[in-house]
């Protein structure tokens, strides 16, 4: 079998359309959450969950600071990081 470009398999690049999709649907999500003042109820970029902006730039339901529960903040920036590079 060949391999596709740097020796991955052709069919990564399917994975990796798909992840760039995924992406850019949550920085759509992501300026339509920024968009709103605080106090707005608004559905978090990354689960989809609602929560009430405290201020203006809140724009996740959760980060690292939530202990025990998920981090959407990290996982968007982390995503975001990653297919930048």
């Amino acid at each position: 079998m060949g391999d596709g470009i740097l020796g991955m398999n052709p069919g990564n690049e399917c994975d990796r359309t798909i992840a760039d999709e995924e992406m850019e649907s949550m920085e759509r999500r992501l300026a339509l959450v920024k968009a709103q003042p605080g106090g707005t109820i608004v559905a978090c970029p990354v689960c989809g969950a609602f929560f009430k902006k405290r201020g203006a730039s809140h724009s996740f339901c959760s980060n690292s600071r939530t202990k025990g529960k998920k981090d959407c903040k990290t996982k968007f920036w982390n995503k975001f990081k990653y297919l930048t590079y």
